[in-house]
């Protein structure tokens, strides 16, 4: 609290980084990793998170952008002016108790939010390309095997591994772990990045919706 009051004398909105990072809270739960600090990819999210009155009187979370609230609270902040800053070495302890359903359910719905936050606002981050890949895949995947190249099917897979793999060396001091809990946290979390992409292609009706109330531009 003492750091956050500090830093708002140059700023409007604050926070730490939250260690685990909540996409990984499962995987570090499960397999005991040991986990680093990962920056968020937006300035403020949660996170023991401090506002002045006055943003939060001009800004409010909007219900209809449940899922990535977080997202849509920070462009609301930053389009009226406010100054958001994420506190470098303020790391916060967060812990989850979700189960591996729940957690590929709230995945799943995280990837409609973002897919919802980048119709709306046109901001390209990571999860993005991301997701884009493993979209891209699928669908090579889909026209070699109605070519007879049933084998291509597996690059999905193979890119969700890779991926995982890469995921999980952001947040975790993989290389300090046993071989068995690293290889186990990769292929759980393989299946988990699986529900949010496939969260992220559900989440594609957003871009109609807003053509639809925005008309061509």
């Amino acid at each position: 609290l003492a750091a956050c009051v500090e830093a708002l004398a140059d700023a409007d909105v604050v926070g730490g980084t939250a260690v685990p990072d909540g996409d990984v809270a499962y995987v570090h739960r499960r397999f005991g990793l040991e986990a680093t600090a990962a920056p968020h990819t937006i300035p403020v999210s949660a996170s023991n998170a401090l506002y002045v009155r006055a943003a939060l009187d001009a800004c409010r979370f909007d219900p209809a952008l449940r899922d990535g609230e977080d997202v849509a609270l920070n462009h609301a902040l930053a389009a009226a002016g406010f100054r958001l800053r994420g506190i470098e070495g303020l790391l916060v302890r967060h812990e989850e108790w979700k189960s591996f359903r729940q957690s590929v359910g709230w995945l799943f719905v995280s990837g409609k939010g973002a897919t919802r936050q980048l119709a709306r606002y046109g901001e390209i981050r990571q999860p993005d390309l991301a997701a884009a890949g493993g979209w891209g895949l699928v669908g090579l995947g889909v026209v070699a095997a109605l070519r007879g190249r049933p084998a291509a099917l597996l690059a999905l897979p193979a890119y969700l591994v890779l991926l995982a793999g890469l995921h999980l060396r952001g947040k975790f001091a993989l290389g300090r772990a046993r071989p068995a809990a690293a290889a186990g946290a990769i292929g759980t979390d393989a299946l988990l990045l699986g529900a949010y992409i496939a969260g992220r292609a559900a989440g594609l009706g957003a871009f109609r919706h807003r053509h639809d109330h925005e008309g061509p531009r």
